[in-house]
């Protein structure tokens, strides 16, 4: 009797790019693995939240690949100035 073995190559995806002022939860890529991108403080990504979970899936991409970090802003306390926004950096 033979066995026959089924040999299975593994999935990965692109590396993800460490986020300006922001870091990843791991360097891996292979498939099924979760990587949060957490923003440092002071930062948040484009949905406003300050950590972002992306999954790394068999078709060798990422459910989502906008894990940028951006300023956060405050609007100015005077009435001139209201229409003015700074970014802390």
């Amino acid at each position: 009797m033979k066995l026959f073995q089924r040999c299975v190559s593994a999935v990965y995806c692109p590396k993800l790019p460490t986020p300006l002022h922001g870091t990843l939860s791991t360097d891996e890529t292979v498939y099924n693995t979760l990587v949060v991108a957490a923003c440092d403080t002071g930062f948040k990504h484009a949905d406003d939240q300050t950590s972002k979970a992306v999954l790394c899936l068999d078709s060798t991409t990422w459910n989502d690949t906008d894990i940028d970090c951006q300023g956060l802003y405050t609007e100015l306390a005077t009435p001139s100035q209201r229409s003015m926004y700074y970014y802390y950096y």
